[in-house]
């Protein structure tokens, strides 16, 4: 009876707080990641560019939409899930506080792959490296290091306040 109130009941204000804000980190750092791939660090590549060198890479070629919206995307989905199933009282606070560290911490990995593409045809295009020229990507890495920081630490706090059972 009481594993079955520890994971569905009444949802607690505390709980729905966590979620909410979670859930805004989440779709901050989303927009963020689009946003760097799409816009802030095409523009700072072609500002660092050679002006000799411009254009003379992949002609014709664009940048990639489809994988950096799909892989924010997939952010935002996951943020609202871990909102609904929390609002519902399905995830109390500290296993929604966990997932949504988690899913940030997953996010510069993300934020990596979903970048590869365009990086190379930035490479390409302007004669540049492939890696960031905007801050956004600095800021992705720091949040998602920080999150790091902070699920470890509840984790150990977590498993501080459970009682330890020798084995006999």
């Amino acid at each position: 009876m009481r594993e079955q109130r520890a994971l569905k009941g009444p949802r607690r204000p505390a709980d729905t707080v966590v979620a909410v804000l979670g859930c805004a980190l989440v779709f901050c750092f989303s927009a963020v990641m689009a946003l760097q791939i799409l816009v802030w660090n095409p523009a700072a590549a072609a500002a660092a560019a050679d002006p000799a060198r411009t254009g003379l890479g992949s002609a014709g070629g664009g940048l990639d939409f489809a994988t950096p919206l799909i892989a924010s995307g997939v952010g935002v989905a996951l943020g609202l899930a871990l909102l609904v199933l929390t609002l519902v009282g399905v995830l109390r606070r500290a296993v929604v506080a966990i997932a949504y560290l988690g899913a940030l911490v997953l996010g510069y990995p993300v934020y990596l792959l979903a970048s590869f593409g365009n990086g190379v045809h930035l490479a390409d295009e302007y004669g540049v490296s492939g890696g960031d020229h905007a801050l956004g990507g600095l800021v992705l890495g720091v949040i998602s290091a920080a999150a790091l920081i902070v699920l470890l630490v509840l984790t150990v706090r977590r498993s501080a306040r459970r009682p330890h059972v020798r084995a006999a």
